[in-house]
């Protein structure tokens, strides 16, 4: 009885209403970013998609870390009506770290061959990735501390609704070659959108003459989140990376853009996930029932994924055409793994709102080794389920690992 009052006061709460609205704002982010896939997909055609999507990949994992885990002090902090010293700690300490990171970007895409696949493709996107998105992400954390979380989000969707806008002029037919169109419409669709959050988007950034980098004990702590950055960043892609050494010819395009479309399927999780970061943040280890009903609507909307996408799969197949056959079997197996992702994803933000983000690395690298682990026993037979059923059981076998991290932390505190 005690769960289901406690279930029934979530659902009437703030972070109740801040989670609906911020799905109703992270499912157009999704519904954007799936047209912006479904128009790269076929613009660059399946073998080429999945340079595509590793180009991003390697660019959002190196360019969130360059503000070495600032954007959760920001948000921490915001929280806690400090949000201006946050941003002068935030935005130097990116100003240091993003022109280096930048470099290391292009020598990686270098050694992986991915400049041959079009130099203006990995320039564009890097340039976007480490010198525009971190900035407006800056603002966006300050706003959703503060509570305005849909808002938060809004900011962050217009950099994809400036692409997809973009990219549907592409495919229509500009007479640009595909790989530096691409290229081109991730740094104009930046710049377009870090100018209109500037103007419009309710934080004033520090002056420049404010903004310093980290000093003594703020490196260690920033230093945490900067790995929950780095691990928690390299989770969504890794996969795909993995995929493209593993799967021949166009295989790799075809499990990316179904992993790709598996994203959209979380995105209820997420919402509820960051809508009680705040309350988390503010009132660390005195939010269990919130614990609990944060876990029962993520298990059941799961179900509901689970059978929604059972019905949705073959459509998905129709909509990216021929190149991409097989791209439905992929996502009915990698849905399994969606009950497992979204109560992790729940257990991970308790973990790091209660101090204790050592426990979310260790759960978040645990889960890129094991998928390095278990993909190089698939790389033989190179069969697109075989890599699907993977990631399933590594999804599996990290929420069992942050339960019991969670429970350790729970026995210590009591």
């Amino acid at each position: 009885m005690a769960l289901f009052k406690s279930l029934a006061r979530a659902l009437r709460g703030t972070v109740a209403r801040n989670a609906i609205a911020t799905t109703a704002v992270l499912f157009v982010r999704l519904s954007v970013l799936a047209i912006h896939m479904l128009l790269v997909a076929r613009l660059l055609g399946a073998e080429n998609f999945a340079g595509y999507v590793a180009v991003g990949a390697l660019a959002v994992l190196l360019g969130g870390l360059s503000s070495f885990g600032t954007q959760l002090l920001v948000l921490r902090d915001s929280a806690r009506s400090a949000s201006f010293d946050a941003l002068c700690v935030g935005l130097g300490t990116w100003r240091l770290f993003a022109p280096l990171l930048f470099c290391m970007y292009v020598l990686i895409c270098q050694c992986l061959g991915l400049l041959s696949g079009g130099v203006w493709l990995v320039l564009g996107v890097g340039i976007a990735e480490f010198f525009l998105h971190p900035v407006l992400q800056f603002i966006s954390m300050a706003r959703q501390g503060e509570g305005a979380v849909a808002q938060g989000q809004r900011w962050l969707t217009m950099p994809l609704l400036c692409r997809a806008s973009l990219m549907a002029f592409l495919w229509v037919g500009s007479g640009i070659e595909p790989a530096l169109g691409v290229g081109l419409v991730h740094l104009t669709a930046a710049v377009v959108s870090l100018l209109l959050v500037l103007i419009f988007g309710g934080v004033v950034l520090p002056p420049v003459r404010h903004w310093r980098a980290l000093s003594g004990r703020q490196w260690r702590e920033a230093g945490v989140y900067a790995a929950l950055g780095l691990t928690s960043g390299a989770q969504p892609d890794l996969d795909k990376i993995v995929a493209l050494k593993l799967l021949p010819g166009g295989g790799a395009g075809i499990y990316a853009a179904a992993s790709r479309m598996l994203s959209a399927v979380v995105t209820p999780v997420i919402a509820l996930v960051l809508s009680s970061l705040p309350r988390l943040f503010a009132r660390p280890g005195k939010d269990s029932g919130l614990l609990v009903s944060m876990a029962v609507l993520a298990a059941g909307y799961s179900i509901v994924a689970i059978a929604a996408c059972a019905w949705l799969a073959p459509l998905l197949e129709v909509a990216l055409g021929t190149s991409y056959e097989g791209v439905s079997g992929v996502l009915a197996v990698l849905v399994w793994g969606v009950p497992a992702q979204s109560l992790r994803l729940v257990v991970c933000s308790v973990l790091m709102a209660k101090g204790t983000g050592v426990y979310r690395v260790i759960v978040d690298v645990a889960w890129m080794l094991s998928l390095l682990v278990l993909g190089s026993g698939v790389a033989v037979d190179g069969q697109l389920s075989s890599v699907a059923w993977v990631v399933v059981t590594v999804e599996w076998s990290t929420l069992a690992l942050a339960v019991v991290a969670l429970c350790l932390i729970g026995r210590r505190a009591g």
